[in-house]
């Protein structure tokens, strides 16, 4: 992972300065800025979402992950006891909201699952089937 890090966060002039060394780091150099690219549309749209809904720059309350999860179209809507459940998991501090560093920790790692894991995740139940498909809309899978 840290050999990934440090190659998406290379100056363009040092990158371009890898890529010539070889053939394969090249080849490196374009993957980085792929990865790159994506990491960064990721971001983006998790961001995006995050500041739609929140009540204010930094909390997403209850009503802003319904507002999310009915924006992506889940069916059926989430009942109140799971919404609390979400908000409850993801809220590392405990002041009762999500924050966009939690929100976007729990969507870039989401994200980031192999299909099987996704699958996995999918099948403990209809909310996390919802989070899945919350994870594929920002994916733009």
């Amino acid at each position: 992972m840290g050999f990934f890090k440090s190659g998406m966060s290379l100056s363009e002039t040092k990158g371009k300065a890898f890529a010539t060394r070889s053939p394969m780091h090249g080849k490196i150099w374009r993957l980085f800025c792929i990865l790159k690219f994506q990491l960064e549309h990721q971001t983006y749209s998790i961001h995006s979402l995050f500041s739609k809904y929140a009540t204010d720059p930094k909390r997403l309350e209850r009503s802003g992950v319904d507002a999310i999860l009915r924006h992506i179209q889940v069916s059926p809507p989430p009942t109140e006891s799971q919404l609390d459940l979400f908000v409850n998991a993801l809220d590392s501090d405990g002041d009762g909201y999500i924050s966009p560093d939690e929100m976007m920790t729990f969507c870039i790692n989401g994200i980031s699952q192999s299909d099987t894991k996704r699958k996995a995740f999918a099948e403990r139940s209809t909310f996390h089937a919802h989070l899945v498909s919350l994870f594929e809309y920002l994916d733009g899978s």
